[in-house]
C-alpha cells in the first residue's frame, strides 16, 4: 500500500552542554522543532505525524479525483474566450503537478520535502479549484461556484491540521517540552552566547 512514512526521531546526545540536545526531539519539516521527556513521547508525537500526512493523502487524492470529475464535465465550456482557455492549461498543469508529486511523496525519506510537497499537493488542488470557479462565475453557475468554494475550504482546514504539528495537544497524554521555530531558536541560542561572552568580558574587566 502506498503511504508516508515520516522517520526523524533524533535521540539525546548525552555529551552535548545543551539541555534541549540531551531530549528527544522531532524535527518537522525545515522550520519547528519539538522535544520530548522520553522516547515514548517522541515515538507517540511521529505516529501522529504519520497519521496526519496519510489522512491528508487521502483526502487530496479524494479531491483530485471529484475535481477531475468536475473538469471534465465541463470540459466543453473552456473555449468560451482566452481566459477560460488560460485557465484550462493551468488546470492540466496543476493536474499533472499533483499526480507528480503523489507518486513522490510516497517514496520520500526527507521530512522536509515531506511537509514542503505536501503543501505544493494542496496549493495545486485550490488553483484548479479555483479556475473552475471562474469558469462557473462566467457561466453564472453560483452554485456550482460554492460547491468549489467549500472544496477549497476542506483542503485548506486539512493543511491547518498540517501546519499546527507540535501545537496540538498529544495523544495518550504526551508532553511536549518545547516547541518553537528553528528561526526563534537560532535566535535564543544567539542572544545567549552574546550574554555569557559579555558576562565572561565583564569579569575580565
Amino acid at each position: 500500500m502506498k503511504k508516508i512514512e515520516f522517520k526523524n526521531i533524533i535521540p539525546p546526545d548525552g555529551h552535548s552542554i545543551k539541555i534541549d540536545e540531551n531530549r528527544w526531539r522531532v524535527i518537522i519539516g525545515s522550520k519547528t522543532e519539538i522535544s520530548f521527556k522520553n522516547q515514548k513521547h517522541a515515538i507517540t508525537f511521529q505516529i501522529r505525524i504519520n497519521e496526519e500526512l496519510n489522512d491528508a493523502l487521502i483526502i487530496y487524492n479524494d479531491i483530485s479525483i471529484e475535481l477531475y470529475r468536475h473538469y471534465k464535465t465541463n470540459w466543453f465550456y473552456f473555449n468560451m474566450n482566452s481566459h477560460q482557455d488560460d485557465n484550462e492549461k493551468r488546470i492540466r498543469q496543476s493536474f499533472s503537478e499533483v499526480e507528480r508529486l503523489m507518486d513522490k511523496i510516497v517514496i520520500e525519506w526527507d521530512h522536509g520535502r515531506i511537509v514542503a510537497q505536501i503543501g505544493n499537493i494542496a496549493e495545486s488542488l485550490i488553483t484548479i479549484a479555483k479556475c473552475m470557479q471562474a469558469l462557473q462565475r462566467h457561466r453564472e453557475s453560483f452554485a456550482e461556484v460554492r460547491s468549489l468554494e467549500l472544496v477549497v475550504t476542506r483542503i485548506k482546514r486539512s493543511r491547518e491540521t498540517i501546519d499546527g504539528f507540535g501545537w496540538n495537544p498529544l495523544p495518550n497524554g504526551g508532553e511536549i517540552v518545547r516547541c518553537e521555530p528553528l528561526t526563534q531558536l537560532k535566535i535564543r541560542e544567539q542572544l545567549k552566547t552574546l550574554k555569557e561572552t559579555l558576562y565572561k568580558r565583564s569579569l575580565k574587566s
